[in-house]
């Protein structure tokens, strides 16, 4: 007789507190579906452990003793491009957001809510989709990043934003400057912006660009 084993999701806490990992820990493995398979206290440690161990998801505070939450973050999707990572910040700052969802991150808990909103994350996160912490949500998908661009209008809108002109966009895409002059209409209407000066306020609020 074959019983059903059910398949859990593994879980790695990178926090430099252990009163808050040891917490964290208990709170997701009151989930059947859960189990936390390990746990460090600095960037270092991350890495090192993650030679040895396989992770689904990783639960990672921003702020490391030895390292940015988001540098180790970068370093860890490039060698583990599967890895689903949700960060733990004490911040509500879109900007903190906006940066950490562009390299590829796929939740943002923000930590005196954990309590209420890790488990989901972790849910939301290990069927591949996005989790952000309530009160930043509504925020992020109805700003204007939201109103799609395409990967090519994002690359004229960067471009632009770096101060290139129609020409020298043309030249570097390959394409004719009325083409160029199409997109940066399409850009302008598509995000209700009205001038080069508000594209490039656009573009670094967003972190698209940093002066």
């Amino acid at each position: 007789m074959h019983t059903n084993t059910i398949k859990k999701i593994k879980i790695f806490i990178t926090d430099d507190h252990t009163i808050l990992r040891d917490g964290l820990k208990k709170l997701l493995e009151s989930q059947k579906d859960i189990k936390v398979i390990g746990e460090a206290g600095s960037g270092k440690e991350t890495i090192n452990k993650f030679k040895k161990i396989k992770a689904d998801i990783l639960i990672l505070d921003i702020g490391l003793p030895d390292i940015n939450g988001i540098e180790l973050a970068k370093k860890l999707l490039e060698k583990y491009p599967d890895l689903k990572i949700i960060i733990l910040s004490m911040y509500e700052l879109k900007e903190y957001l906006q940066e950490v969802i562009k390299i590829g991150i796929k939740g943002y808990v923000v930590k005196k809510a954990a309590d209420d909103e890790l488990i989901e994350a972790v849910k939301t996160v290990s069927k591949d989709n996005i989790f952000i912490h309530s009160a930043l949500s509504k925020s992020f998908y109805d700003g204007k990043i939201e109103k799609k661009l395409s990967k090519r209008e994002k690359e004229v809108l960067i471009l632009v934003a770096k101060g290139f002109i129609n020409k020298e966009i043309a030249n570097k895409l390959n394409l004719s400057i009325k083409t160029i002059e199409t997109y940066r209409k399409r850009i302008l209407k598509k995000l209700e912006l009205k001038s080069r000066a508000e594209i490039t306020q656009y573009a670094i609020k967003q972190g698209l660009i940093i002066l």
